[in-house]
């Protein structure tokens, strides 16, 4: 027990020295969180909760929201009301949700090194580390998936009943941020229904409880939103896309473009952003004959690739998915040259090295194909009632609610940041799934060998989120020349996203030729980067990056 504390208290001490080196400070807004920061003002300013969402009139549905805006607006009441102290109740949240990480692999009776290397790995995964310096939804969200999944998984091991009250209870409050999070309830109740542990806390129990608590409080919210003239998941933006999308795209292009969502972002991405962990089960599946073969043909066709881009005869492109992370930095830095006009900006990284990246990323891919194969095997046995005592529940819960969950984002535009829950519930499967990595002895080269990728990830996050937020600093110095010293009005000139978004969302606006689609009415000034041709520059505030 204290060494557990002695983890947890190191866990806090590398988040706050990460965050002192960020170095969060400034009144400025991220990404879409300009939408959440309206929605709380709404809140505080005139009692009712508004539109959710910032998408077109006929969808400006967005995510339920409560949830998160209760906890930031907590914080604005004990510390004070601004965007600083906005973005400090998620960094917050960001640490909580690296701790219960390391609470849910201990109830494995892992030993306190591999929890600590599996809250390290969510720690300083790009999506997540960089998302915990917004007041976007993503961290509360995945945070409350952690919780629900360590009450409900602790609840069902021990018999408790308070506990899966709890778990069941944090699942609402997931709903009531994002309606994703009904992939854990539905979970849990497959799981009850099947496992032998779900079995023995008992069935019927299990389905009454999340009906009550969850299914008919959550149903009740999206009613009550409609009531009041919000934005029930009916006017949901992405309920639109989904229904849309198929004809839109057509066939075979529809098809395609959910099949090369999955293949990168699902499996490419979260394989990558988890490979520390992967990597441990690196002599289990070197066992299996097709790895190895697997193993040997990409590692040789990617030594061809490499030799040929050195030697310059092709140049492979860099194919990212869009949103956080780019070529090279995070962001996303939404200014009108950089995001819509392509200008390039930063130093971009050599094919030669981001292939050897997908090469890692693809060897990862095949160890979690091998190990998914057998998790379902398992489950597949256990719902034909071929019991196996070796399915444990939150093995179960945790790649049931992944499937779900990849189900739902796939099939419309996802955004990289999508991923941070399906990294959360993956980091459970792949400790949790037979042969539990807390019962299987792993090499110390392999121990070392985890480490690699994660020393890339913490030097890529901290030193990539720092370079972020001095550019979000900069931008908001401009903006505030502008409308100080210029005496600009918001609206009339291009201040990125964020900033336009903010001053200047309207519903029903037309975008105008050569104008940025951030609602710019007139563009009187640009704010970018950097020259643009066609412009003169009327000032210029430098900032130090780090990458």
């Amino acid at each position: 027990m204290r060494s557990c504390i002695g983890y947890i208290v190191l866990l806090g001490l590398i988040w706050g020295l990460s965050s002192i080196i960020v170095n969060p400070v400034g009144e400025f807004m991220i990404n879409d969180d300009y939408a959440f920061v309206t929605s709380l003002e709404k809140l505080q300013n005139e009692g009712r909760l508004g539109s959710t969402g910032k998408g077109p009139a006929h969808a400006s549905g967005g995510p339920s929201l409560v949830t998160h805006l209760a906890w930031g607006w907590l914080f604005t009441k004990l510390f004070g009301n601004s965007l600083t102290v906005l973005r400090f109740s998620i960094i917050v949240l960001g640490l909580l949700g690296t701790i219960g990480v390391f609470l849910v692999i201990r109830t494995l009776k892992a030993p306190d090194w591999l929890c600590f290397l599996a809250s390290l790995t969510l720690m300083f995964n790009p999506l997540y580390f960089s998302q915990s310096f917004t007041f976007m939804t993503d961290i509360t969200f995945a945070t409350l998936i952690i919780y629900s999944i360590y009450f409900l998984n602790t609840g069902v091991l021990n018999l408790s009943l308070w506990r899966v009250i709890v778990g069941l209870a944090l699942s609402l409050a997931g709903l009531l941020t994002r309606q994703l999070a009904i992939i854990i309830p539905a979970a849990f109740m497959l799981a009850s229904l099947f496992t032998p542990q779900g079995k023995q806390f008992g069935r019927n129990r299990s389905l009454l409880l999340t009906v009550l608590l969850v299914i008919i409080p959550w149903l009740g919210f999206e009613w009550l939103l409609s009531h009041i003239g919000s934005t029930p998941i009916t006017k949901h933006e992405k309920v639109y896309d989904l229904l849309s999308y198929p004809a839109m795209k057509g066939f075979p292009d529809y098809p395609l473009f959910v099949f090369w969502q999955f293949a990168q972002s699902v499996l490419g991405y979260t394989a990558f952003l988890i490979s520390p962990l992967i990597v441990l089960r690196f002599g289990e599946v070197s066992r299996s004959r097709p790895f190895v073969i697997f193993m040997f043909i990409i590692t040789v066709l990617f030594l061809v690739l490499e030799v040929a881009t050195i030697a310059g005869f092709i140049t492979p492109p860099i194919l990212l998915s869009r949103n956080v992370i780019y070529n090279f930095g995070i962001g996303p830095v939404l200014l009108k040259d950089c995001y819509l006009m392509g200008v390039s900006r930063t130093w971009a990284m050599p094919p030669a090295i981001f292939y050897i990246l997908v090469w890692w990323t693809v060897l990862c891919i095949g160890m979690v194909l091998v190990n998914l194969y057998q998790s379902l095997s398992d489950i597949f046995k256990t719902v034909f009632n071929k019991i196996t005592e070796q399915l444990s529940f939150i093995s179960f819960i945790s790649i049931v609610a992944a499937g779900g969950y990849v189900l739902i984002i796939v099939v419309t535009d996802l955004h990289d940041r999508y991923v941070i829950p399906l990294c959360v519930l993956m980091i459970f499967w792949i400790c949790s799934c037979r042969p539990s990595l807390a019962n299987t002895v792993i090499p110390k080269p392999l121990q070392v060998l985890a480490t690699a990728p994660l020393l890339a990830m913490v030097i890529f996050s901290v030193l990539g989120t720092r370079d972020f937020m001095e550019i979000r600093r900069t931008v908001t110095k401009a903006n505030f020349y502008l409308t100080t010293h210029l005496k600009a009005k918001p609206c009339d000139f291009d201040g990125g996203f964020e900033y336009n978004g903010y001053h200047c969302y309207d519903a029903g606006h037309d975008i105008r030729p050569g104008r940025s689609w951030w609602w710019v009415k007139n563009e009187d000034y640009v704010v970018a980067l950097g020259d643009l041709a066609g412009y003169s520059t009327v000032a210029t505030f430098s900032f130090r990056r780090s990458l």
